[in-house]
């Protein structure tokens, strides 16, 4: 089991418990392995990814660790339930992984908060809804992955407004409607944008050329039309090495 006594650690700043055979709930009718930890003041790392042994919800109290935190790693484990909105305290996180777990509900808006987030792991759960997070205000993050939920609505015009940093985003495999967001073209650093198998309906992006790093897109299972080709000359896809245009409904 995780022991609470961990949290007698009061100088503790790093913490890896990944890829282990730990067993044990993260609930509030046990003891909170993830509450004791609110104790160490000067934590920095957390990570106990990678044990699927360890079942259980992400409790409210996960807002209490440490302010300093910027890396948390809960990877691969059998964590169900909704993210608590309290997650959006933690509001020095630089890495964020929660995927492969079996999480539901939508993505708390206190995300928002999370202004120094660079890499964001979502993938691989149970989440739906909208995604009615502000994006663009993450000003420096660089890989977001929302893949294999079951996200609906379109995908926010925000997602690039105030953004150039953003290099990876993953929306694949959800239920996404709409067409891709004019401000995509503001992301100058994106180096590969996968959003295959949603529902996007829209004309050949021929404008995702202009982004002069771009070298993977993936728009695969959608429902794209229209020419490929483009007389504009602006729209070269200078650096492209992999397009999936397969299985387009449009």
């Amino acid at each position: 089991h995780l022991p609470v006594t961990l949290g007698n650690l009061r100088d503790l700043q790093v913490l890896d418990l990944a890829y282990n055979d730990f067993s044990g709930t993260l609930s509030s009718s046990d003891i909170n392995f993830l509450s004791s930890l609110a104790n160490c003041n000067d934590l920095r790392f957390l990570g106990f990814g990678g044990n699927p042994l360890v079942t259980g919800y992400l409790p409210a109290s996960i807002g209490n660790l440490s302010v300093s935190l910027q890396y948390f790693y809960v990877s691969g484990c059998n964590i169900g339930g909704s993210i608590p909105g309290e997650i959006g305290n933690l509001t020095n996180l630089v890495i964020l992984d929660l995927s492969r777990n079996n999480l539901v509900g939508s993505i708390p808006t206190t995300f928002t908060r999370l202004k120094h987030i660079q890499r964001l792991h979502m993938s691989s759960n149970f989440l739906r809804g909208p995604l009615q997070i502000d994006i663009g205000n993450w000003n420096v993050a660089e890989h977001l992955d929302f893949s294999r939920n079951q996200l609906s609505g379109t995908i926010p015009d925000s997602v690039c407004d105030r953004n150039n940093n953003l290099r990876y985003l993953a929306l694949s495999d959800n239920q996404l409607e709409g067409i891709l967001p004019l401000s995509l073209i503001n992301c100058s650093e994106l180096v590969a944008l996968n959003v295959a198998g949603n529902h996007l309906s829209d004309t050949f992006p021929h404008w995702l050329g202009m982004l002069p790093k771009l070298r993977v897109l993936i728009l695969r299972s959608n429902k794209f039309h229209g020419s490929i080709q483009d007389s504009n000359a602006t729209s070269s896809f200078s650096k492209l090495q992999m397009l999936d245009l397969s299985l387009l409904r449009g």
